[in-house]
This record gives structure tokens, sequence and C-alpha cells, in this order.
């Protein structure tokens, strides 16, 4: 991704590296963070997601765009750590995903970020926050959306974060 992306909010931030954060150990963020030029920041806790989050905080101010953290996420999340584990890849791509939507961003398949065809705001239901029944307010679509393929696929992914699910193949996906 050559172009500059938005900064993160530091909730988005945090749930990000959450996630990020199960999906490493300890002895390797420090590698990945110098492999993606990332200064190491001290933890505000003891965990692994709270050092990844005090770090990305710290390298998006510096950097005012969130371009270091997408090259962090796409490092971690490279699938040839994941060889052995491809259920666990897809479980952490799920939940990284349900966060990079609403910044109009998605983690495919092969681990890289890119823009989405499709970003969500959600709209508290009333009931407390994290209702899966939450509906969906200001869904855009981009000009690449028009694909008939394309629209089923983010269209399947988004209702598939909607209702925390994973998935489901589409019978007609492969035929398009």
């Amino acid at each position: 991704m050559s172009n500059t992306i938005p900064v993160f909010t530091a909730n988005a931030i945090e749930q990000m590296s959450r996630v990020l954060g199960e999906a490493v150990t300890g002895g390797e963020i420090e590698p990945i963070l110098r492999q993606c030029r990332i200064a190491e920041r001290p933890a505000e806790s003891n965990t692994k997601w709270g050092w990844i989050r005090s770090t990305l905080l710290g390298q998006q101010k510096q950097d005012q765009c969130a371009n270091a953290i997408c090259l962090f996420i796409t490092s971690v999340m490279d699938p040839v750590r994941f060889v052995d584990r491809p259920d666990e890849f897809e479980s952490l791509r799920d939940d990284l995903n349900k966060t990079l939507a609403f910044s109009g961003l998605s983690l495919n398949q092969r681990g890289t970020t890119g823009e989405s065809f499709c970003s969500i705001n959600l709209k508290r239901s009333g009931r407390g926050g994290k209702d899966p029944s939450s509906q969906v307010t200001g869904v855009k679509r981009t000009p690449r959306s028009t694909s008939v393929l394309s629209f089923r696929v983010y269209t399947r992914q988004l209702i598939s974060m909607l209702f925390w699910t994973r998935p489901r193949a589409l019978p007609s996906e492969s035929g398009i």
C-alpha cells in the first residue's frame, strides 16, 4: 500500500492489539517490530497486547498515519506463520476484520491489508452495547464493489461480522 492510511482511533488500535497479542508470542513481538521499523515503546501494562498497543499508538502519533500499523498487522498475520494452524488464522483474521471494517479496510486471505469494498458504522440498539443484532448505519460501497462476486463476498463478510459467525462459502462463488 503506497497511499497514506488515515489514523485509527485509540479504541480501534486497542481492539486490534488484543487480537494481535493472541497471534504472537512475547519473543516474536520485538523482531516483528524491528522488521517493520517500528520504534519499541514501553508497555502501559504487563500484557502482550498492552505492549503492542502502546508501541502502535506511539508510532501512529509520530507518523500521523496508520501505514506502520497496517505493515505490522501484515507481518503478524503472514499466513506462513499459521501453516499448521489455519483455523486460528481465520479466526484472528475475522476478529481483525471486525475492527478494520470501521476504517474501510480489510485483511485478506493472503494476510495483507487493503481497502474494503464497504465500511460500516454500528449503531447500538439500546440494550447495552455488544448486541449482535446492532443495526448498520452508513454502509458505503466503493466503485470497485460493482462486481457481483466481490459484492457477494463482502456482503457475506458484513453479515458475518454483524452476527458474530464465521462466513460460509456461497455455492455459486466459483461459478461467476
